[in-house]
């Protein structure tokens, strides 16, 4: 997943069904999120909780964070009580959370391994599209070599802006119902690009927007990412 700017389009996007943690494991309605956030993002995560509050009033999510722990209430314990009871861990990226030995010795071994189980889904959102991406406003209208700006959690750059990148799956819709991971049709016309590009909005920085190009188009604003698949 990419860090954008916005907060809820990582949770919930009109132009996706979200996968959500294996059902066997995830408690019904409402789910429950944990927000994961630097101290030094306070402010942030206070506009968060506010963009998130009308899906907690609607009975979808019930929010934590750590400003809710009780005086006298032992912090490291309800911490980890409250991680390993999520179904959402929403992650607040920035340099300061990166640079938390806190979140990273404790918080986020926990998250991955919740994450890696199925029990959990990481939902990591970034309070500056600017600390991860290149887009129209801070571009100067060209690409930029890879590296310069901020990583998501899994250490890779340039997720959101720069170039789109292509991707291997041919362009369909998606199929109903929860999935992870969708590979689209066998075969098509076009094939789906993702990420925004150097020229684009912070609107079309989402994890979810998605654009379609046939294969032989070469631009300036295209570009691709070279992976290997699981064996």
């Amino acid at each position: 997943m990419c860090s954008t700017s916005g907060w809820s389009w990582a949770l919930f996007s009109p132009d996706r069904k979200l996968s959500l943690p294996n059902r066997q494991t995830m408690n019904p309605l409402p789910l429950r999120a944990f927000v994961m956030y630097a101290h030094e993002d306070k402010p942030v995560r206070d506009k968060l909780l506010q963009h998130l509050r009308p899906l907690e009033k609607s009975g979808a999510l019930r929010l934590w964070s750590d400003h809710e722990i009780k005086p006298g209430e032992l912090w490291d314990q309800e911490i980890r009580r409250r991680l390993g009871e999520s179904d959402l861990i929403v992650m607040l990226v920035s340099d300061d959370f990166f640079n938390s030995d806190y979140i990273h010795d404790v918080e986020m071994t926990e998250a991955l391994d919740r994450h890696n189980r199925g029990a959990s889904r990481l939902l990591p959102a970034s309070p500056d599209i600017g600390a991860v991406a290149w887009y129209r406003d801070n571009s100067d209208d060209k690409t930029h070599s890879v590296k310069g700006k901020t990583p998501n959690e899994l250490g890779l750059y340039d997720m959101s802006g720069n170039v789109w990148e292509w991707c291997a799956d041919w362009w369909g819709d998606y199929p109903d119902g929860s999935v992870r991971n969708p590979i689209g049709p066998t075969s098509g016309v076009t094939r789906v690009v993702r990420g925004c590009c150097w020229y684009n909005t912070p609107r079309f920085c989402r994890s979810a927007v998605r654009y379609r190009i046939t294969p032989e188009f070469r631009s300036t604003h295209v570009g691709f990412r070279l992976a290997s698949s699981p064996q």
